[in-house]
């Protein structure tokens, strides 16, 4: 195992934004990998929103002293994976639940 300061990181205090809309973050979630990224780093990995863990990048602040969410949790941005649950974050499936019946009729089995 290599230590971070052998790769030139330098430790600064709450520099990473938490990555759960709670207190907990499943074992092998969150904050997965760094990626270089100019002179700073990208942050890989998962943010669980309440309902399931969903993919992120954490950008680094032009000091390259703070990894943040982006797009943040909440924003509204789709590609922020949705804060709701499956059936509400993801329009196909949201439409699919609810009750519509097809124009069509029945189906064979």
């Amino acid at each position: 195992m290599v230590r971070a300061t052998a790769l030139g990181f330098v430790r600064y205090r709450d520099a990473v934004q938490w990555p759960s809309v709670s207190d907990y973050v499943p074992p092998g979630e969150g904050l997965q990998m760094l990626l270089p990224d100019g002179p700073c780093v990208l942050g890989i990995g998962t943010f669980q929103n309440g309902y399931r863990g969903v993919g992120a990048n954490w950008r680094s602040s032009p000091g390259c002293d703070r990894l943040t969410l982006s797009p943040a949790p909440g924003s509204g941005d789709p590609s922020s994976g949705g804060d709701g649950p499956p059936a509400q974050s993801a329009a196909g499936t949201a439409a699919a639940c609810t009750g519509r019946r097809s124009s069509a009729g029945p189906t064979a089995p």
